[in-house]
């Protein structure tokens, strides 16, 4: 209902170009096949090693310096689909559940459909329309497990690319940094504070300088200030993106995982947090 395979596919030819997935193999008429990748997955103490997240957010940098060729812009414009993805996933939530328990947890848990909707609208029109950062393909779901670290040469890869879309690039960094909380034991207590955002925001802005060369801007106090207040914004963004898709994915997954607790979570996150990103 909201992963397009196909479109999976030309993330994936796309950031092979640009040595950043493995190679592909071959494909078939309902999925592909690609090298391994040596390594374990991170867990969310790994991002408390400065090396670690530093290697983690320059990967990022590298996935946002993709060019963008014409044959990806064949297929997908030059546009932020982040909003209409947001009312995609809000179209897609279930009025009510079948099993009792399960609605009685989302009547308690969960906002209402008018308030979600509410929320929606929020973050399109003071977030997403408002954006300074750049349009770029971005990975957005980079969550600790997709990142693939082999311990014994100290090189770290990214997989899983069904999210990725152009969007801005605030908001991949946004989500990235939400994702420092984990997702099984989830703890907001390792959100980076804002020292350290300032820090990895200026790794990546090196990394980034480094690959685009001239077209880099020029990093100022100022403007690493700008981009630690756009990416907290965005970080709004990212907690209602994953409610949403996690109340959907309550309704009609059949993975054995508390999606309507984890889209409770994230949700009760978002409100924590909105007064005071919405005022940067």
């Amino acid at each position: 209902m909201f992963i397009d395979r196909a479109k999976e596919l030309r993330n994936f030819q796309l950031l092979r170009k640009n040595d950043i997935s493995p190679k592909l193999y071959c494909t078939f008429e309902n999925g592909y096949c690609y090298a391994f990748i040596e390594g374990r997955v991170l867990q969310p103490e790994d991002f408390e090693d400065q090396v670690t997240a530093e290697r983690c957010i320059k990967l990022l940098a590298k996935i946002h310096a993709v060019a963008i060729d014409q044959d990806y812009l064949h297929h997908h414009k030059m546009v932020a689909s982040l909003a209409d993805i947001l009312h995609k996933f809000y179209r897609l939530l279930p009025a009510k559940f079948d099993d009792p328990k399960q609605q009685s947890r989302f009547e308690t848990k969960i906002p209402s459909l008018e308030v979600l909707k509410e929320e929606v609208d929020v973050v399109c029109k003071n977030v997403i329309s408002n954006a300074q950062s750049p349009l770029v393909f971005c990975h957005n779901d980079a969550l600790c497990a997709n990142f693939i670290s082999d311990d014994k040469n100290g090189t770290i890869r990214i997989i899983d690319y069904e999210y990725g879309c152009i969007n801005h690039s605030a908001y991949d960094i946004a989500n990235h940094f939400n994702e420092f909380a984990g997702v099984q034991d989830v703890d907001y207590s390792r959100y980076p504070t804002k020292e350290r955002q300032l820090h990895l925001l200026g790794a990546y802005m090196e990394e980034l300088g480094k690959l685009k060369r001239n077209n880099a801007p020029d990093v100022t106090e100022e403007y690493l200030e700008n981009l630690y207040r756009e990416v907290n914004k965005f970080s709004l963004a990212s907690h209602l993106y994953w409610g949403l898709w996690a109340i959907v994915q309550a309704h009609y997954s059949e993975i054995d995982f508390d999606f309507l607790g984890y889209a409770a979570i994230r949700l009760n996150e978002y409100f924590r947090r909105k007064p005071e990103c919405l005022s940067l």
